[in-house]
Order: C-alpha cells, then structure tokens, then sequence
C-alpha cells in the first residue's frame, strides 16, 4: 500500500491528494470516469450499446452511468449523443 510505503496515514494522503488536486480521490474519479464516457459517446463508441459504453468508461453499469451524466449535464446521455453541437465536441479530448 502506498501508504505503508510512505509512512503515513491514509488520512494524511487523502488530505494531501485533497490540498494538491482541489478534489477529494472519490471526486476525482468520478470526473475522470464521467470525462471518459462523453469521450466515448462523442467517438466511434456512439453506435454501442449505452451499457457498453458505460462499463468501456469504467461505470458498474448503464443506469449507474445515465444518473451521474444527468447530474453533470442536466440531460440524458442519449439527449447529448443524439443533439451534441460544437460546446460537446470541445468536451471531447483534442488528442
């Protein structure tokens, strides 16, 4: 465990994780992993099933997915695939 490795507590890593990226660990990941399922729905992935998309992003599963994107967006992850514009398409990485 990384924090045996560094000798301190995991109440001191989580701080520190909290004072240097601004997001608590659990926050942290639940943008990543809602940022990698608009990716996923703004590239070849958007002819997929939702559910496969969702566990492709790293979600548990499909209705999982559909709330978290709705309280990030206020719309349906269908809505975005089916009515994205130029604003979504800057969401996407520009790799």
């Amino acid at each position: 465990m990384l924090c045996e490795n560094l000798s301190v507590s995991a109440s001191t890593m989580y701080r520190a994780f909290r004072r240097g990226v601004g997001l608590s660990p659990k926050q942290y990941i639940r943008v990543i992993r809602y940022r990698a399922f608009t990716d996923n729905l703004l590239e070849e992935a958007s002819g997929r099933p939702a559910a496969f998309v969702a566990a492709l992003s790293g979600y548990a599963d499909q209705p999982h997915a559909a709330r978290e994107f709705s309280r990030f967006t206020g719309m349906s992850a269908r809505e975005f695939r089916n009515t994205h514009d130029g604003i979504a398409k800057l969401m996407a990485r520009s790799e």
